[in-house]
Order: structure tokens, then sequence, then C-alpha cells
């Protein structure tokens, strides 16, 4: 019995679904990771590592896959490539890292969980979405939720007298990972999901050197703690390598913008997730602030 269009469509969608409910997890799980990781080695020195890492073995895995070199070589390509690759997920990768540091890792995420109205500010601009009064009504509800997730005094005195500049940090690095998502889907109309996924990491790596070179050199790699390099393991393949790839697919098959809805749910993951593993306290003005959020985001979509 042949399998009908829309049985067979469902199935996609349902199976997308799962994919990137469990990317979410992956990413709310990793903030925790990160921020304790942060402990035991630096920010940069973590976060460049583990992307020169994940970077070759995206090389090699899309060489193995295509039988020839996976480097994009196209000239009209390589200032599209160029700017998901530095603009976007580089820069959103190390202004995270950073950010990081200095807030808490459930705060950080929520700042993230904007990233899909981000988008539909940005989209419109370059016809890869329509602009509408309701989405915008949306955003400046979100914004309202970020306004309170700044406020929470708490939250500020437990993470340190730089907490505001570590919002920040993940505000800006919220921008460029909605570029990344935004203009990579010209881009995976040409290729597929693993060979844009490696030369955008493998090329934002090495955008990280420099801003990490001093302490990749000073880090004592042999004599790390053990969590560390599980950390490694699990940043470089769960968090990194696999999720990328399924994100760009899911890209690809329903845009940018639905797929992003997605990471709205990382927030409540990395908020569990800190506070059974880091015994991170969850203020009323984050409940508050996260629930804003999460209700201007039901908003844009219904």
């Amino acid at each position: 019995m042949q399998t009908t269009p829309i049985l067979k469509n469902k199935n996609i969608i349902n199976s997308q679904i799962i994919i990137l409910l469990l990317i979410a997890f992956a990413w709310g799980l990793n903030y925790v990771i990160v921020k304790n990781v942060y402990s035991a080695i630096t920010p940069f020195s973590y976060c460049a590592s583990r992307f020169l890492a994940a970077g070759a073995l995206l090389m090699l895995a899309a060489y193995y896959k295509l039988g020839y070199s996976p480097f994009i070589t196209d000239k009209k390509d390589l200032a599209m490539l160029a700017l998901i690759s530095f603009g976007g997920f580089g820069a959103s990768n190390l202004l995270m890292a950073v950010a990081l540091k200095y807030t808490l890792a459930s705060t950080t995420s929520i700042i993230l969980s904007t990233s899909p109205l981000i988008t539909l500010i940005i989209a419109p601009f370059f016809k890869i979405d329509k602009f509408c009064v309701k989405k915008f009504c949306a955003i400046l509800l979100s914004l309202f939720g970020v306004y309170y997730i700044f406020m929470d005094a708490q939250s500020a005195a437990l993470a340190g007298p730089d907490y505001y500049y570590g919002m920040a940090l993940a505000f800006f690095s919220t921008i460029a990972w909605s570029i990344y998502s935004i203009f990579s889907k010209p881009l995976l109309s040409k290729y597929s999901p693993i060979v844009l996924t490696a030369n955008a990491i493998f090329i934002s790596s090495f955008m990280m050197v420099p801003f990490a070179y001093n302490e990749l050199a000073a880090t004592n790699w042999l004599e790390l703690p053990v969590f560390v390099y599980a950390s490694f393991v699990f940043s470089i393949f769960f968090s990194t390598i696999l999720p990328m790839i399924f994100w760009n697919k899911c890209i690809k098959n329903t845009g940018p913008v639905t797929t992003m809805t997605f990471s709205n749910l990382t927030p409540a993951f990395a908020m569990l997730c800190g506070y059974i593993l880091l015994n991170e306290p969850v203020s009323a003005n984050q409940f508050i602030g996260s629930g804003i959020v999460i209700i201007s985001i039901v908003i844009a979509y219904i």
C-alpha cells in the first residue's frame, strides 16, 4: 500500500517536530554545561577549540559523503557564506560564550528566545517573509518581556556586577543567530545541509582563533578536569554537529521563521537543567518575563 502525499507530509512534519524538540533540549542543556565548564577553562578557549574540532569533523564527514572537496567555491555564494559564518554563526557563538560568563544560563537562553521575532523584523527587508501589524505587536510584547528579565534584581545580584553587560552580549548574539538562520535559506537551495553546516562552522572556527589565541596557548590541555573533556564530547557532537545539520535541514524544508519558533523551548529546558544541575534560582521576574515572551510567540503564529 502506497503512502499518500498528505500522510507522507504529515509524517515529515511530525519527525521534524521531534527533531526540533530534541535540538531545543540539547541546546538548553548545553547552556548549563558550558556555564559549569567555565570554572575550569576560559570562554574563548572553550568556544574556539570546540568549533575547530566540530568544523574539521564536519568537513571530513561531508568529504566522505560527497567523495570530493566539500568547500563552497562559487564566487556568487562566498559573500553570503561569509555573512552567515562571520556575522551569523561565528559572532553569535563568540558573543554567547562571553555572555554566559557574566550572567545566568537560564536568563541568557530566554534572551535567545526572541530570535524568531527578530527574524520577523529582518526577513521582510529581504523578501523572505511579509510584515504584518500583529507580528509587530508581538515583537513589542516580547521586548517588554525581555525588559522584565533585564530588571531582575535578584538575578543581577547573583550573576555579579557585569550582569547587564552579559545580557547585552546575549541580545547581540541573538541578532547574529537570526542572521544565520535567515540568510542560510538561499544557500540551502543549492547545497545540502551537511555541506553548508560544514563550511559555516569550519570558517567560523578560524574567526574565533584570533580572539582566543592567548587563552588557547595558556590552557594546559592535558590537565583539565574529566568533566571538561566530557563536555567537549557533548558540545561537539550533540550540541553542534548533529543539531546544526538537522537545523539547516529543517530551515530548508519549512523556512527560517517556522524552524526558529522551536528555539523558544530552549529557555524552558535551560531553566529546568540550570535549576537541577546548577541550583540556579528561578525568580518571579524570570517567570513573568519568559511568560510574556512565550505569549508573544503564540500571538505571532496563531
